[in-house]
């Protein structure tokens, strides 16, 4: 019996909430963020959430 298993929930809204925040704290006149220190941890679980989601892809559509 195969079970499908699709892309983690939990990822999507980690990926959505904090590229949400990315967006809304910088500056794209300057390419500066607001507040660096939080900005700086959004940005470093917004690629770690995107790597992971397209890692479960590619695994996906390997087998």
């Amino acid at each position: 019996m195969n079970t499908k298993k699709g892309v983690s929930f939990f990822l999507v809204i980690v990926a959505l909430i904090t590229g949400n925040k990315l967006i809304k704290h910088i500056d794209f006149q300057n390419w500066k963020f607001e507040k660096p220190a939080i900005d700086t941890v959004y940005l470093i679980a917004f690629v770690g959430s995107v790597v992971f989601i397209v890692k479960e892809m590619i695994n996906r559509f390997k087998k």
